[in-house]
């Protein structure tokens, strides 16, 4: 039997172990005896493709209900067509698309949530995971254009700044003490975004700050800048 040799080992301490795939024996050091397993990269990647799974050959475990229910099913599935089968499959996934709340579980969902108010260190960690979800993530194309006009005007400004640990706003200038948000078109159309921004604005403006909300047809006609020349 052929024997693969390790150079640099110490002949007084050779240990042989039998390749997992191939059965082949294995030179290696008594430190080595539980990383290596294999003789060569092939084998290693062979016993991968026929990975055997832990429960293969295993009998499951039924109760005697269970069992007769299985059973009975399997029958019954046995003699049905082709037709009637597709028939069952239609059936259930429709009352699943199909499937709503009452109104009792709805009440009791919203009255799950009343009255409970989040405290500062779960407000914190909150707020930090925006920051770096925003962080990481690029700019779209009309902040870009803000950010590029912001910086041609020589003005100090930071991105997606956190208001009162509570919104995120895309631009701010400490100089101006003003706020910018590049609003884009679809989105801010919504009607849930609307009343968002309408709270956003009230809550910025209570916090001393100046708001200015740019559309994204006033960025790509370039007629922001009209806009912006009434704060500078």
């Amino acid at each position: 039997m052929h024997i693969k040799n390790f150079v640099g080992f110490n002949k007084d301490t050779k240990t042989y172990v039998s390749c997992l795939t191939c059965g082949e024996k294995i030179k290696i050091s008594p430190s080595r005896i539980d990383r290596k397993k294999y003789c060569s990269k092939k084998c290693q990647n062979n016993s991968m493709k026929r990975h055997i799974p832990w429960n293969k050959g295993m009998k499951k475990k039924y109760t005697l209900a269970s069992d007769n229910f299985r059973k009975a099913s399997i029958l019954r599935w046995s003699k049905m067509t082709n037709e009637e089968r597709r028939e069952m499959g239609n059936k259930i996934s429709n009352s699943k698309k199909g499937f709503k709340y009452s109104e009792k579980s709805k009440e009791k969902m919203r009255n799950s949530h009343l009255g409970k108010k989040h405290s500062p260190q779960q407000i914190y960690k909150c707020v930090q995971g925006w920051k770096k979800y925003f962080s990481g993530r690029k700019p779209s194309s009309i902040e870009i254009k803000l950010y590029q006009e912001l910086k041609d005007r020589g003005l100090l400004f930071e991105t997606q700044k956190i208001v009162g640990n509570r919104f995120i706003v895309d631009a701010y200038i400490p100089s101006l003490n003003l706020i910018i948000e590049a609003d884009g078109d679809y989105w801010h159309s919504l009607a849930k975004v609307i009343e968002r921004d309408k709270r956003k604005n009230q809550y910025v403006k209570s916090m001393g700050f100046n708001i200015l909300r740019l559309s994204e047809t006033e960025i790509k006609n370039n007629t922001f800048k009209e806009r912006i020349n009434k704060y500078v």
